[in-house]
């Protein structure tokens, strides 16, 4: 370090000295003593700073070989032990000085943290902050006139007794969204973010849509969000945007606490709402639907090297507030849900998902069956509450056969067990097949081809079966 300051101090002290030399010499010698006072106080200022620098970058070229030697040492590991390995041998990101950093990075903190992705610095404060989603264009073709020309909802299927507006083709761009997430990284406070998902699947697609929006500090989680029961893990990659066809769950507002026990083992506990009012009024009883407490959710999670899943169960209550004499009634509803995700071949990245939930009074919870309407219970004319018993379950499979080929089949089936009085065109039952093959050009770009084919069954015991194809290219950014 020292031959370096050397060659540094030596010209800048011949040109400081060259410079005085062919000056002009001033009238007043004071001001000449003064000047050459502040030329001296300049250069040892700069000395100083430079030899900090130099300091920090041998400091770095120690830190930077002693990295390159521990990641040398586990090149004969796994690969996940590997990565693990370097992400733990490299410097610290926040607060400490890296390779290659800029005068504004070291001023404000570093651009880049490896457990934040694609987040930037607010700089002056400890806040991060990151935006991403993806732009999607959905090219359909329907063959069989089903009622829902955005996404394939298997409710929407004509039965054999309702005339069919035949086939049809559609062109949109709604499944395009944007989230924010922001995240305070001072030191002493707990994991803590906020993050708010929007898309363009509003009924006019005149104004986005609101699809999560909700805080995180340390175990705790409020807003709107997955439901603690609803498992995405199990799903695959899906074109689609109906693909949960038989997924139990979706988006509430909750207030949820998340414990982590062990490395493999993890558990849950949840105030939610939920679809109160899916109770079926054919007779048009006065009165309002509502519940007195939140639906109440528990799960236990568990991970191995080879997949995930999970066990819960909730309970609910359904309340019917009779109006104009018609008493109240309440009823309890209940589901027991699982999901699984199991890694198949040798590199993991191929996996099957399997999930499924029963219960009674709660339907509303399982996506296909909500979509064909009230799936909770039945109001009698005396406004006594009848709840009805359900069940769904779905499989599936994502398969790469090369980093750039990849497909994916899924199948899914729910029914209800349907109420004397019940609107015989109500849905009873319906599922869904999806199959694909996707193209990914980058990992920003893809594109893909899914075929489906759908059943739904009325209650009265009418059928209708549909198919689709449909054409997507993704950007996600």
């Amino acid at each position: 370090m020292k031959w370096r300051l050397f060659l540094i101090i030596i010209p800048t002290a011949v040109w400081l000295g060259g410079s005085i030399g062919l000056a002009e010499e001033p009238e007043d010698p004071t001001e000449l003593r003064r000047e050459l006072a502040e030329e001296r106080a300049l250069l040892e200022e700069q000395m100083r700073q430079l030899e900090r620098q130099m300091e920090r970058i041998d400091e770095l070229e120690r830190r930077l070989e002693a990295t390159l030697g521990e990641q040398q040492v586990t090149a004969d590991t796994s690969e996940s032990e590997a990565d693990e390995t370097t992400v733990a041998a490299l410097p610290p990101l926040e607060h400490e000085p890296v390779v290659g950093v800029s005068p504004r990075e070291e001023l404000y903190g570093t651009f880049s943290d490896v457990g934040f992705a694609k987040s930037v610095p607010l700089f002056g404060s400890d806040w991060r902050f990151s935006f991403g989603g993806y732009a999607k264009l959905d090219v359909i073709g329907d063959f069989s006139g089903t009622g829902d020309e955005l996404q394939f909802v298997t409710a929407t299927i004509p039965v054999n007794e309702v005339p069919q507006q035949g086939s049809y083709s559609k062109i949109h761009a709604r499944e395009t969204r944007f989230g924010f997430e922001t995240r305070n990284t001072r030191e002493g406070l707990p994991f803590n973010k906020a993050y708010i998902e929007m898309d363009f699947f509003d009924e006019n697609n005149t104004a986005p849509r609101l699809r999560q929006a909700y805080f995180q500090w340390g175990n705790l989680l409020g807003g709107q969000t997955w439901t603690t029961l609803t498992q995405l893990d199990m799903l695959p990659f899906l074109l689609d945007f109906a693909y949960g066809d038989a997924l139990f769950g979706g988006r509430q507002a909750l207030l949820r606490w998340e414990k982590t026990t062990s490395d493999r083992f993890s558990w849950a506990v949840a105030l939610e709402d939920w679809t109160d009012d899916a109770i079926e009024n054919t007779f048009d009883v006065p009165g309002t639907a509502r519940y007195t407490i939140p639906l109440v959710a528990l799960r236990g999670s568990y991970k191995w090297g080879g997949g995930n899943g999970f066990i819960g169960g909730s309970l609910s209550q359904l309340r019917w507030d009779g109006a104009d004499g018609v008493p109240d009634d309440t009823a309890p509803a209940w589901a027991l849900v699982t999901a699984w995700r199991l890694s198949v071949g040798s590199a993991g990245k191929s996996y099957l998902g399997l999930g499924g939930s029963i219960g009674d009074g709660a339907g509303a919870n399982a996506i296909n069956l909500i979509e064909g309407g009230q799936a909770n219970a039945v109001l009698l004319p005396d406004g006594t509450l009848e709840t009805m018993l359900f069940w769904n379950a779905q499989a599936s499979l994502h398969y790469e056969f090369s980093a750039a080929w990849s497909t994916n089949l899924s199948f899914a089936w729910g029914a209800l067990d349907p109420v004397p009085l019940r609107s015989p065109e109500s849905l009873k039952a319906s599922g869904a097949a999806h199959l694909n093959l996707i193209y990914t050009l980058a990992p920003e770009f893809l594109v893909g081809i899914e075929f489906m084919s759908g059943r739904r069954v009325n209650t009265d015991g009418e059928e209708g079966d549909a198919q689709r194809v449909q054409f997507s290219a993704m950007y996600s950014y």
